[in-house]
């Protein structure tokens, strides 16, 4: 509402000013009063404010709806009423003084008023800091499209903005690149260095750079974005033996992919992952810097203590569980007793790290605490290329293929955790999004597990997590004997299977190469070859 506005569209009411007093606008009929501005002209030399108004007219308003009533059009809210007084009361305390308003007002409505008006003064408090980090943002960033590197080539564009986030930071970095299909690599990318590659600490500098690169995306990923694809995940890439990596965001296919040699059609679909990529970027970005306009250079302060205040916490809350599941799949004709006596030890290790598996995570002997995960996701996996019979090319319905699997057999362990020393394993990002395999519950590692802390608690003999004809066998105790049983069984099964399978491979022989490519004539030519062989 701008200056000179009038506060009261309707009349003041005469009841307004008690009989027998005297006002400050003499003998005045208060009743011809329509507008604050009315009042001003009318007693020039003492109405100048609201409360002087006040003071004139006593209006006594007993709730902050009966002052919206007086100008319904103007007043909406607590600000609006503000605007009405030059004086300007910062408080509502002020406020209630002013306008003489007794008890029968809304408590809530004032602590409502009360935390919007001090949340208002906190801003206005801090609207110089964020103006000034905004100064020092666009500084930094008009200095970063300066750089240029070892050949005289300019910074791209698209990367400024991310690699201003990064050194307005104090995360140095080395190169960067916003992604192009024709060239290069074709993801965003920024590659964080420690400067002076000559000291002694720049490993252990670069690995701390990384932990800070990682709180940012883990903060990210937590407050704005959640759970979205995989391709679009920020992913890291190590550069070198000294700790030196590469953040970008795109697909680990596009990140090594040779553009040169890319057709029209290729480079096409490339340049439209490739715009998803830069826009994931973006936003990453955009998050960066509206922390830091908030926050300033305590952002990572703030973040580091809350991640290990979230970690204290969960700690005291989470107990460690007592029992803990894991399941592996074997070859049916090498289980044993002996084996199943064995110590558990981690199923792979990353080549190029060997404080991790495969794919990246934390190196460890991984559990559960639920049992349905890792009995559905690995103890119904398929074997390994020893659980593999080749056969002439035929029509399987579902293509043409020349081999044919054979089950293997799941084993559904449960751990007993006493004694045990067992921690929550170090999770890669782009894992994060699949942590438990997206099954309820937790996951645990440990570095290995003794015979004595697991016993087998199913025996699946199955081909896959779809397999309809799945064989299941539960074992009670851990009595040798009902376990060779079990073995037993299990072993009897895969010997029906695999001599059925090697039957369809004779059967298969007995076709001509266009016979085998008739789908129909090979269901129906088996279903006849089986009954007639029984």
């Amino acid at each position: 509402m701008g200056e000179g506005e009038s506060f009261y569209k309707q009349p003041i009411e005469s009841s307004a000013i008690k009989d027998g007093e005297s006002d400050s606008i003499g003998n005045r009929d208060t009743r011809s009063i329509n507008t604050f501005d009315d009042l001003k002209k009318g007693s020039p030399d003492t109405i100048e404010t609201f409360d002087d108004l006040i003071k004139a007219g006593k209006p006594q308003p007993e709730t902050f709806d009966d002052l919206k009533r007086k100008d319904p059009d103007t007043i909406e809210t607590f600000d609006d009423l503000i605007e009405k007084d030059s004086n300007k009361p910062e408080t509502f305390d002020d406020l209630i003084k002013a306008e003489r308003i007794q008890n029968k007002i809304d408590q809530e409505k004032i602590k409502s008023i009360r935390k919007k008006i001090n949340g208002n003064n906190s801003q206005e408090n801090s609207d110089g800091q964020y103006k000034k980090r905004e100064s020092e943002w666009d500084e930094r960033r008009e200095e970063i499209k300066k750089r240029v590197d070892e050949i005289g080539g300019k910074m791209d564009e698209g990367i400024v903005e991310t690699v201003t986030a990064f050194n307005i930071l104090n995360i140095p970095t080395s190169q960067s690149c916003e992604g192009h299909a024709d060239w290069g690599i074709p993801t965003p990318w920024v590659i964080v260095e420690a400067e002076n590659e000559s000291a002694e600490d720049f490993k252990e500098k670069n690995k701390n750079y990384r932990k800070t690169v990682e709180n940012l995306v883990k903060n990210y990923y937590e407050e704005i974005r959640g759970n979205i694809p995989v391709d679009l995940q920020i992913k890291f890439a190590d550069i070198g033996d000294e700790s030196v990596f590469r953040l970008y965001i795109g697909s680990e296919e596009d990140y090594n992919l040779e553009t040169e040699n890319l057709n029209d059609q290729q480079r096409s679909e490339l340049e439209g992952r490739l715009s998803k990529y830069k826009e994931e970027m973006k936003k990453f970005t955009d998050f960066i810097k509206s922390k830091y306009l908030k926050e300033g250079d305590k952002y990572l302060e703030n973040l580091a203590s809350l991640k290990s205040s979230i970690i204290s916490s969960s700690q005291e809350k989470e107990k460690k569980p007592e029992k803990l599941f894991r399941a592996l799949t074997v070859n049916p004709e090498d289980l044993s007793i002996k084996k199943l006596k064995d110590k558990l030890v981690p199923g792979n290790v990353n080549e190029s790290d060997p404080t991790k598996i495969g794919d990246g995570n934390e190196l460890g002997v991984y559990m559960s605490t639920n049992q349905k995960m890792v009995e559905y996701s690995y103890a119904r996996g398929r074997g390994g290329r020893d659980l593999v019979i080749k056969v002439p090319k035929y029509n399987s319905g579902y293509g043409i293929i020349n081999m044919v699997r054979l089950p293997s057999c799941g084993l559904v362990l449960e751990i007993n955790t006493d004694g045990l020393d067992i921690r929550k394993p170090e999770i890669t990002e782009v894992l994060k999004g699949v942590y438990n395999n997206g099954f309820e519950g937790d996951e645990w590692i440990a570095d290995t597990v003794p015979a004595s802390n697991y016993q087998v608690k199913k025996m699946i003999l199955s081909n896959g997590a779809n397999d309809r004809n799945s064989i299941i066998v539960d074992i009670n105790g851990t009595d040798d004997l009902n376990i060779q049983k079990a073995i037993d069984f299990v072993k009897k099964e895969f010997s029906k299977k695999k001599k059925e399978t090697e039957n369809f491979r004779n059967f298969l022989d007995g076709l001509t190469d266009k016979e085998r490519m008739n789908e129909y004539l090979v269901k129906k030519g088996w279903k006849k070859y089986k009954e007639s062989n029984k």
